[in-house]
């Protein structure tokens, strides 16, 4: 298994780009509607879809391998958590970013769960990330 950041480098941009998206993509909707433009009702649900599809993503934690520990980040606070206690690893295997949520066997000072997204990847349709797999042989070994 590989040392070092398992999360994508871009996490935070994708933390911090939903709420610049909805500020910009919101004011122009408010903005058809204060016109009284039927459009506006068009604009609204994509606000609304694109944000249900992205809100895991506000959750996303920075994860890092260092021998037997993982590293959890989250900008502000850190918390480090030996890879013994990892239980299950789960990928998603549509849409980009890929997302990959790791489940532990106690609190982990996030919670007994937690997300990250993926360094990115062409032809991720073909397959599980790697970074997935990886994780989820960690737990076999221990077996």
């Amino acid at each position: 298994m590989s040392t070092g950041l398992l999360s994508s480098r871009l996490t935070l941009l994708n933390k911090l780009a939903l709420p610049a998206y909805v500020l910009g993509w919101g004011a122009f909707t408010w903005m058809l509607f204060a016109r009284g433009k039927p459009l506006a009702w068009l604009f609204l649900a994509a606000l609304v879809l694109s944000v249900a599809s992205r809100w895991r993503m506000l959750q996303a934690k920075q994860v890092s391998l260092q021998g037997d520990t993982l590293r959890l980040s989250d900008s502000s606070q850190e918390h480090t958590v030996p890879v013994s206690q990892l239980r299950s690893v789960r990928a998603s295997r549509w849409g980009q970013p890929e997302l990959i949520t790791l489940h532990f066997a106690r609190d982990t000072g996030f919670g007994s769960t937690i997300i990250f997204i993926a360094p990115h990847r062409m032809f991720f349709l073909w397959g599980e990330h790697p970074v997935a797999a990886e994780l989820r042989s960690l737990i076999g070994k221990r077996a």
